[in-house]
């Protein structure tokens, strides 16, 4: 079953990629854990976010090591309509796609960040990155 969040508040917007996801406190039954929130700017995007959700099942059963996902409802707090692309969008009570920050990691928005096989190797889980990379392809 899929964990469902709200949204307590707005971080940042991530720039420079396609779905420009919003860097997002929410309210958890345990903690208010960060999740990187998606969401549909028209009425063509829902499918992508639907993949979203099965892509996430499917790599959870290849044994991908992927973030946990939630179906995140935006809440009650103020949105700076300057400060987020498409931030119409973004009303009380939607519900948008999250996954979940994962402790100690790192974005990767490049594959040319291995320069050769000795950093390749001291990366936490380089065949991870490889796998995960071949299944978004």
């Amino acid at each position: 079953m899929i964990k469902r969040v709200i949204t307590k508040q707005f971080k940042t917007q991530i720039p420079g990629t396609f779905n420009r996801p919003i860097i997002t406190i929410c309210e958890d039954t345990e903690d208010f854990p960060i999740y990187f929130i998606k969401y549909p700017r028209n009425s063509n995007e829902g499918d992508g976010l639907f993949s979203e959700v099965v892509c996430n099942i499917l790599a959870r059963e290849l044994n991908l090591n992927t973030p946990e996902i939630a179906f995140v409802e935006i809440g009650n707090h103020p949105i700076d309509p300057d400060k987020y692309i498409h931030a119409d969008c973004l009303k009380r009570g939607k519900i948008v796609f999250g996954s979940k920050q994962v402790e100690n990691s790192s974005e990767l928005t490049e594959l040319n960040f291995v320069v050769d096989k000795h950093d390749f190797n001291r990366l936490a889980s380089p065949r991870d990155i490889l796998r995960i990379g071949m299944f978004d392809v």
